[in-house]
């Protein structure tokens, strides 16, 4: 797996190797990572799978199916969907 980059939600900063990051969803819930390692965990949480969520998509945790699914929909809400609720993305 490649690095995964990010950019700032307030100045489109790219979030690189090692920097401190937030992240804020849509229900108020804060995650903090205090050295982003480039593999799209922040807080212990998916950046994709959160994107998903937020966006009405839900799946069983428990199957890996499912769970590849939930991402790559997640990644295409992030990427490609430009109606999609999206985290925020801070550098702390």
């Amino acid at each position: 797996m490649g690095f995964i980059y990010f950019q700032t939600t307030d100045t489109n900063e790219r979030i690189g190797l090692g920097d401190a990051v937030l992240l804020l969803d849509d229900k108020g819930n804060k995650y903090y990572q205090p050295k982003y390692l480039g593999n799209g965990l922040v807080g212990g949480v998916d950046v994709f799978i959160l994107t998903a969520q937020m966006n009405g998509h839900t799946f069983d945790e428990d199957d890996d199916l499912e769970y590849e699914r939930a991402r790559r929909l997640g990644i295409d809400f992030f990427y490609e969907n430009e109606n999609a609720k999206l985290p925020k993305i801070y550098k702390q």
